[in-house]
């Protein structure tokens, strides 16, 4: 499928319309984040992320945020000592 590069004159940015059979087969709507990344073979990969500040995030109560929380930070400490526990040996 191809699809065009198109330019807005206000804004002066680039943009591409993805095409609606697209969108239907990934299951993506208007508002979803997105993750834009430029490989080294000079290709464009494109993938739903979840939003951090997206309303579900705001309907947790404030016990379950903290929970989030601190289940998010734990097993980022736990990747950062994999990557880090054998560079001082």
């Amino acid at each position: 499928m191809i699809t065009n590069v198109e330019y807005d004159a206000i804004t002066q940015d680039y943009f591409i319309t993805i095409p609606d059979e697209i969108l239907q087969k990934l299951n993506w709507e208007e508002g979803d984040s997105i993750d834009i990344e430029v490989t080294d073979n000079k290709q464009i990969l494109i993938t739903k992320t979840e939003d951090p500040t997206s309303e579900d995030k705001f309907k947790n109560t404030p016990e379950e945020y903290a929970k989030d929380f601190d289940s998010y930070y734990e097993e980022y400490i736990q990747n950062l000592n994999k990557d880090t526990f054998y560079e001082g040996y």
